[in-house]
């Protein structure tokens, strides 16, 4: 339950939610529940993006019924060919790779790989920029697929994190780990005084400095801040969805495109699943949203001909509600009282 609805609203004169997109039915119905009565509420998002992981599309809906927006045109995150093939996939067009956005055509799960890690390598190599915290894989599915968010984390863990494995821990010093829940965790001392906690958000990045028996210490960049998670025993019956790894968080490594949406990264890694699996959920708000996330170079990891038929599948489309005709029933009833 949210502490703020009908009953005790926000203490807001406006209220400016970002990534709208991402928000279903429910979550959006929550916050306009919790808005008081004369609040203003401005809404940030990108409608081309994935639909949300629940049901509906609200920002779609309020758009298309006619709601007052505005759209900007600018693009400040990146440049070249990543801006000039996502505005070709928004609008249901051909795109090329070309610039700053790279098709590697490989076909089999074991040459993706091996060009993923060649791709780290490059960078390493050439020094501009962190092969880690510089660096995104990006994926399609959790698991079962040989380019799967847990498979490639495993092996990236591994090249990218000299460090010694802690028998105790799926973590090591250095790891690169992902929080999956909205949570509060506890401070650490020498951050805000003892009993102090702080909100991690989904999807929000970390850095293991430290792992304790049944606890790790999380270095948290934006903005700074350093946590202790308490670790529970690993479920091994856990399945796609959850970590596996006694608490919240799990390698942050190779990550889902759906967990990306809102991060950027100079470097982006994108792996083009022929997995069945992932044919059936990849679509053209997927490509647009893994391509996007990259400032500087985007490597798409597979065939371009499976990348264009992801394209074909346009997601937000299928979504059938009836928030349109209710906001614009809404309105004329209003029009009619006011006459």
């Amino acid at each position: 339950d949210f502490a703020h609805n009908e009953s005790n609203p926000l203490e807001a004169k406006v209220l400016i939610g970002d990534e709208e997109s991402m928000k279903d039915t429910n979550l959006m119905s929550a916050v306009f529940a919790a808005r008081a009565r004369g609040t203003h509420v401005l809404l940030i998002g990108d409608v081309n993006q994935l639909p949300p992981v629940g049901h509906g599309a609200p920002l779609r809906d309020f758009i298309a019924a006619g709601l007052p927006y505005g759209e900007l045109t600018t693009i400040m995150r990146n440049s070249g060919g990543i801006v000039e093939a996502c505005a070709a996939i928004r609008d249901g067009k051909k795109w090329k790779a070309d610039d700053n956005l790279i098709v590697t055509n490989s076909t089999k799960p074991d040459q993706q790989i091996s060009e993923m890690l060649s791709i780290l390598e490059k960078v390493r190599q050439e020094g501009k920029y962190d092969p880690i915290w510089d660096c995104q894989v990006l994926v399609a599915v959790n698991d079962k697929s040989p380019l799967s968010r847990k498979r490639l984390n495993e092996m990236l863990q591994s090249v990218l994190n000299s460090n010694p494995a802690d028998k105790s821990s799926p973590f090591r010093v250095g790891d690169k780990i992902v929080n999956t829940q909205n949570s509060k965790f506890p401070l650490t001392d020498d951050c805000k005084g003892e009993g102090s906690t702080t909100l991690v958000a989904n999807g929000e990045l970390g850095e293991v400095i430290a792992v304790e028996p049944n606890r790790f210490i999380v270095e948290l960049k934006t903005p700074k801040r350093t946590i202790v998670v308490p670790r529970g025993k690993p479920d091994p019956k856990a399945d796609e969805e959850e970590t596996g790894t006694g608490c919240s968080w799990q390698l942050g490594y190779a990550l889902s495109t759906h967990k990306s949406q809102g991060s950027e990264w100079p470097i982006v890694i994108t792996m083009i699943d022929e997995y069945p699996g992932a044919r059936r959920i990849c679509c053209r708000e997927w490509l647009y949203t893994a391509i996007s996330r990259a400032k500087v170079f985007c490597y798409l990891v597979g065939r371009k001909t499976t990348a264009d038929m992801f394209c074909r599948n346009v997601a937000i489309g299928k979504r059938r509600t009836f928030l349109k005709q209710e906001i614009l029933r809404l309105h004329a009833e209003l029009l009619l009282e006011a006459l």
